[in-house]
């Protein structure tokens, strides 16, 4: 079965069928287009309503930091030191790991394990 050509603008002979291909090509891609949604680009639309939550979120903080009453001691003192000193909140687990292990393995040993343990779990193939 011989298939019929058609004469191209640029002199070339095309297949009637790869008209009928490039054609049906065409009409998927203009559905496709028409079924996906628009851009949406960052400015202004983007900063614009990240702007306006970010508003809001500094509001309700400041509002509820107005309404809610924080308990504060009294002032520093620096003539009386508090019983027992604490340390900082970064030295916290350290200082209340004391409380129930040697000073040695609480300050040196498990700290340790810890930071080696970490280090070693990039190395560990699960």
């Amino acid at each position: 079965m011989a298939q019929s050509t058609v004469s191209a603008d640029v002199g070339d002979r095309v297949d009637r069928s790869d008209v009928a291909k490039v054609k049906e090509r065409a009409t998927k891609a203009d559905r496709l287009s028409k079924a996906l949604p628009d851009k949406v680009h960052t400015w202004p639309y983007l900063v614009r309503l990240e702007m306006m939550v970010g508003t809001g979120v500094l509001a309700f903080m400041t509002i509820w930091s107005i309404l809610v009453d924080a308990p504060l001691e009294e002032p520093a003192n620096p003539t009386k030191t508090p019983n027992p000193s604490k340390a900082p909140w970064y030295f916290l687990g350290l200082q209340e790991i004391l409380v129930y292990f040697d000073p040695w393995f609480a300050g040196v040993v498990l700290p340790g394990i810890i930071i080696v343990g970490l280090m070693i779990i990039p190395y560990i193939d699960i």
